[in-house]
């Protein structure tokens, strides 16, 4: 019998893994607006189940780009617009973010209910400060490959 070549792992998913059931990046937004209430879609990556587990909130930046306080911003995640759908971090003021380089992760509101075809995570800015985070949602994911 010939050698079909060397193993390979195929996944629909930007995160090669073995196998998709394990914990990855379910969306992330960048320079998400603080001085703007309201909503900054994030795209789900090729994810249609999962279990929200930790949302990473980091890099404050003012306008002029250096790092600064983001700590009386609320922020939450959502898969509704306006705060609606399944709360995956309800809005909260992120009052351990003290710098640029401060990294705040806070645990998943629900961490115990699955989440059905979300096609964005919507990051919601409740009290406004003159900055931008980034947002990363972190999960596990329960999609069943063909």
């Amino acid at each position: 019998m010939a050698n079909p070549g060397p193993a390979t792992t195929v996944s629909n998913h930007p995160q090669a893994l073995g196998t998709n059931q394990a914990l990855r990046l379910i969306a992330s937004a960048q320079s998400v607006n603080l001085a703007i209430a309201g909503d900054t879609a994030s795209i789900v990556l090729d994810v249609s189940k999962f279990v929200p587990t930790s949302v990473v909130i980091t890099n404050g930046l003012n306008s002029s780009g250096a790092t600064t306080t983001i700590a009386t911003a609320t922020v939450g995640a959502y898969t509704g617009a306006g705060a609606t759908g399944s709360t995956i971090l309800t809005t909260a003021a992120l009052t351990s973010n003290t710098g640029g380089p401060y990294v705040t992760i806070t645990a998943a509101t629900n961490p115990n209910t699955a989440i059905s075809n979300p096609t964005n995570i919507y990051i919601n800015v409740g009290t406004t400060i003159a900055a931008t985070c980034d947002v990363f949602v972190y999960g596990y994911d329960l999609t069943f490959l063909p």
